[in-house]
C-alpha cells in the first residue's frame, strides 16, 4: 500500500485507486470498502477525522457521519495473490500499465503450469500487512526431468508421423498423376455429354438428308471437306453404286470422340428393320456437322480386286481390315493379311475371298513396332480415339487400318505385297489422319528427348 499522496493500490481488492488526500486522513476504497489504515506503530497516534472514501470513478467525497447505531464493516478475509508479481517494489503507475498487458512466459514457464508447480503466496491480513508463505521448490533436476520428458513426448510424435509420410511418398507422387488423369478424364467426358446433347439432333438430321437425297450431286453437299473431295467423291460411285438402306433406320449408339483440345467427333451407329448396320462419323467445319466421307465409303485409292490380282497399279492407299498371323520365327518377323471392309447386305463371312497374299513385316523395325503396338491395344479394347465404329460393326479379330501397299520384287525376283506405312488409325479421313501424324511425330520426339537426357 503506497503512501503518496493521491494514488493508492488496495489490498483486499488490488483496484489502482486515486485521492487528493492523504493516507493518514483516512480512505476507503470505492470498490470492495476496504478502509485504508496505516500499520499501529509506537509512538505514532492516528489522526482524527472522518476517513475518506473513494468512489468507483476516482473522486473523493466525505463520509455522512455515522450514527451510534451504524456496524462497522466485517475485516476481510485474508487474500492470497501470487507475491513474486509484486516482489520488487514499482511505482502506482507501473503497476497500472501492467495490469492490461499480457504477460510472456518462457517455455520452461509454460511446463510448470501445465505440471502444476506453485509459486509463493501471500496472505493479506485485514490490517493491511501482508504474511508471506514460501513453498519449497522441486530440485532443479527433477524439475529438468520432467521438461525432458515433455519434449522427448513430442519429439516422438512428430518422428511417428514425419516416418509414417515417408512411407506413403512414393504412393502419393504415383496416386498424383493417377488424380490428375482422372481429374482430367471427368472433365473431358463431361465436355463429351454437353456435345452429344447439344448437337446430336443436328447430326441426325444431316445423316438423314445425305442417305435420302436422290442423287450423288445433292449428297455432296452434307460431306466435310466436299470441294476437295468432289473428284474421289464421283470417281467412287461410278465403280460403287450407293447403297441406300432397304428399310428404315434408327439411331442404336452415339459416341464423342476428342480428336484434339478444339476439334471433337460424333459417331452415331444406325440400324434397320433386319438388323443390317452402318456407321458414320460427323465432324465440325465451322457452319455444321459434316460427314467424314472417307471413312463412311471406305475410300480406297485404287479398287483392292484389281490391285490384289496385280492387275491394277504397283501401289495405292487403302482402308482394309487386317489380321495379324504367326509365324514360326516370330522374334524376327510377322505376319498380315488384308481383307476389303464389307458391304452393308453382304453375308457375314463373304469379305474374307478378298484376302490379301501373305505380308511380312520385320518386328523390330519401325513400321512393324508401330504396328504391334495398334494391334496388342486393339485386343486390350484401347482403340484410338476411343470409336466405337469397328467394335459395333467389324467381325472379331480383325483391326480397321488406313495403308499403303506395294507390289515389290523379293530377292528371289518374286513378286511380293509389300507395307510401305502406316497413314492413320481405323478408316478416318484426312482430317483424323493428320491428328494421327501428329501425334506420332509428337511422340516420336518426347522419346528422342528421354533418350538423350538418359
Amino acid at each position: 500500500m503506497s503512501k503518496k499522496l493521491g494514488v493508492f493500490i488496495c489490498p483486499s481488492c488490488q483496484s489502482v485507486v486515486q485521492s487528493d488526500v492523504l493516507l493518514e486522513e483516512g480512505v476507503i476504497c470505492g470498490e470492495c470498502l476496504h478502509e485504508f489504515s496505516l500499520p499501529k506503530t509506537e509512538g505514532v497516534i492516528a489522526p482524527k477525522g472522518k476517513p475518506k472514501r473513494l468512489t468507483g470513478t476516482g473522486s473523493v467525497s466525505s463520509e455522512k457521519t455515522s450514527t451510534k447505531n451504524e456496524k462497522k464493516p466485517l475485516p476481510k478475509s485474508p487474500i492470497i495473490r501470487d507475491a513474486t508479481s509484486l516482489r520488487k517494489s514499482k511505482t502506482p503507475k507501473q503497476v497500472e500499465v501492467e495490469r492490461v498487458k499480457v504477460p510472456v512466459k518462457s517455455l520452461e514457464e509454460a511446463v510448470e503450469e501445465e505440471l502444476n508447480f506453485s509459486k509463493d503466496e501471500e496472505t493479506i491480513l485485514a490490517d493491511g500487512s501482508r504474511q508471506v508463505k514460501r513453498r519449497k521448490k522441486r530440485p532443479k533436476e527433477e524439475k529438468n526431468l520432467n521438461l525432458i520428458l515433455f519434449l522427448s513426448g513430442w519429439i516422438a510424435v512428430i518422428a511417428i508421423i514425419f516416418g509414417l509420410s515417408k512411407l506413403v511418398e512414393d504412393d502419393e507422387k504415383s496416386g498424383e498423376d493417377k488424380r490428375d488423369r482422372d481429374k482430367e478424364s471427368v472433365t473431358e467426358n463431361t465436355v463429351k455429354k454437353e456435345i452429344l446433347r447439344r448437337f446430336y439432333p443436328q447430326v441426325t438430321a444431316s445423316f438423314k438428308a445425305f442417305i435420302g437425297h436422290p442423287n450423288n450431286e445433292g449428297r455432296s453437299q452434307y460431306i466435310y471437306n466436299s470441294s476437295d473431295l468432289a473428284l474421289a467423291f464421283t470417281k467412287h460411285y461410278q465403280l460403287n453404286p450407293f447403297t441406300v438402306p432397304r428399310s428404315l433406320i434408327k439411331v442404336r449408339a452415339a459416341n464423342v470422340i476428342k480428336l484434339s483440345e478444339k476439334d471433337f467427333g460424333i459417331e452415331t451407329i444406325w440400324e434397320d428393320r433386319e438388323g443390317n448396320r452402318l456407321g458414320a462419323l460427323h465432324l465440325w467445319d465451322g457452319e455444321g456437322w459434316k460427314l467424314d466421307w472417307e471413312n463412311y465409303a471406305p475410300y480406297s485409292s485404287e479398287s483392292w480386286a484389281l490391285f490384289r490380282s496385280q492387275l491394277g497399279k504397283r501401289e495405292g492407299r487403302f482402308r482394309l481390315l487386317v489380321r495379324k498371323r504367326e509365324v514360326e520365327d516370330g522374334d524376327e518377323k510377322f505376319s498380315l493379311s488384308f481383307y476389303r471392309p464389307p458391304a452393308l447386305y453382304e453375308g457375314a463371312e463373304e469379305f474374307r475371298v478378298s484376302e490379301s497374299p501373305k505380308v511380312e513385316v520385320a518386328t523390330k523395325s519401325e513400321l512393324g513396332q508401330r504396328f504391334l503396338k495398334l494391334w496388342e491395344d486393339h485386343k486390350a479394347g484401347d482403340v484410338p480415339y476411343g470409336s466405337v465404329l469397328g467394335e459395333l460393326l467389324d467381325p472379331a479379330k480383325y483391326l480397321r487400318v488406313n495403308v499403303e501397299l506395294a507390289w515389290e520384287e523379293n530377292d528371289l525376283g518374286e513378286s511380293v505385297m509389300v507395307l510401305k506405312d502406316i497413314l492413320g488409325v481405323l478408316w478416318f479421313g484426312e482430317k483424323v489422319q493428320n491428328h494421327y501424324q501428329e501425334t506420332l511425330a509428337t511422340d516420336k520426339e518426347e522419346a528422342e528427348r528421354g533418350l538423350g537426357s538418359e
